[in-house]
């Protein structure tokens, strides 16, 4: 049974309930998620995600019991945290974050194959480098720039401005 304290995406588009653990193939018949904190009391959910940026709503307990996971979760940078994670250090026993050495890895996006494109299908270098010729000839854009925090610390906008003097880059800010 997974609590989830998230605001915004509620499920992290994987839904609440059981269906999509079924739908997922799990083979444990009981898991269960849900953002309903009155459910049932706290101390009998097995596993308690929580997304950082909230967890000043949230009222933390002194003491996390042994057989649960506290999921501590961010998918932004730390310099977006409103209140340090070393704060909680050794009650959170899980993370899930963008980082790939987290317990459980959450990237913002998935990169998919062409299906129209499969590399395996070639069968030498030539035919490499005359497809992927082929192909670039199509483009008229280099790269293609995707962000949601456009004005940060790490100065990733003037990293852009700097690359669009060298190639062609695409770019838009999205602010959600």
């Amino acid at each position: 049974l997974l609590l989830c304290f998230q605001d915004y995406g509620r499920s992290f588009a994987f839904g609440l309930g059981h269906e999509p653990f079924e739908a997922a193939c799990c083979k444990e018949k009981r898991c269960f998620m849900t953002d309903d904190r009155n459910i049932i009391p706290l101390k009998e959910f097995d596993a308690i995600l929580v997304h950082f940026r909230n967890i000043k709503k949230i009222k933390i307990p002194k003491e996390r019991l042994r057989y649960q996971r506290w999921i501590f979760y961010e998918g932004e940078s730390p310099l977006y945290s409103s209140k340090t994670p070393q704060y909680y250090e050794g009650f959170f026993n899980w993370t899930m974050t963008y980082r790939k050495d987290s317990d459980i890895v959450a990237s913002y996006g998935k990169i998919y194959k062409k299906t129209d494109f499969a590399i395996e299908d070639l069968n030498s270098s030539e035919n490499i480098s005359y497809t992927l010729n082929f192909l670039m000839k199509t483009k008229n854009k280099m790269v293609s720039w995707f962000v949601s925090n456009c004005n940060t610390p790490s100065k990733r906008r003037e990293y852009v401005w700097e690359l669009q003097k060298f190639i062609s880059v695409s770019s838009e800010c999205l602010h959600f």
